[in-house]
């Protein structure tokens, strides 16, 4: 799951860096959404008697890369990529699992509260969010510099890539639209052929 997630982040990073194309582009929608659908179809580990039952950290992660998936997909910002009942999931997720089996994950950490930080302020323990942001970049920063690194730049560069409108001619529409724009289904359909969810 994170390693899919990775691909197409490491894909934005190429993006921004000066490999920009639309075609590109358009690869990285679409396997986004490819990633995006197979993740759908994982159990979540509130569910009973299989493999990933009672894995709060799966939980978190499958979570997160749900709403990382939806922002590079839409061209949206984190706050507007979450809903209120996925953040109350993630963080029960979150409280279900001891802090310490996130210290040997801190980069894996610090990416579930990277997409956090943003709607952290519509959720009662958005104080406690912001600490952990702060405590998990300096623990990793010191543990690994060049991996806390590589994960701002990719952060950065998602968020460039959420910025940077795409102008692009919506099949029988006479105006031109732009990613800046709220893509709707049908847009999305239309320019990338999937379904976004």
């Amino acid at each position: 799951m994170l390693d899919d997630l990775t691909v197409v982040l490491n894909g934005i990073r190429s993006v921004i860096l000066g490999n920009d194309s639309e075609s590109e582009r358009g690869n990285i929608i679409q396997t986004a959404i490819g990633i995006q659908d197979r993740i759908l179809s994982l159990r979540s580990a509130n569910e009973v008697n299989h493999p990933t039952s009672k894995d709060y950290i799966y939980e978190t992660c499958r979570l997160a890369a749900l709403i990382y998936l939806r922002t590079v997909i839409n061209h949206t910002q984190f706050f507007k990529a979450w809903h209120p009942e996925e953040l109350q999931e993630l963080f029960s997720a979150i409280i279900l699992t001891p802090m310490h089996y996130w210290k040997p994950l801190s980069g894996v950490w610090l990416f579930v509260l990277l997409s956090i930080n943003p709607p952290r302020d519509e959720i009662c323990p958005g104080a406690m969010f912001k600490f952990f942001l702060k405590m998990s970049s300096f623990h990793m920063a010191a543990w690994d510099w060049q991996c806390w690194v590589n994960i701002m730049e990719t952060y950065l560069a998602l968020q460039k890539w959420i910025r940077t409108p795409i102008d692009f001619q919506v099949p029988n529409s006479s105006s031109p639209r732009t990613t800046s724009d709220v893509l709707d289904v049908e847009d999305i359909q239309s320019v990338y052929g999937m379904r976004p969810v």
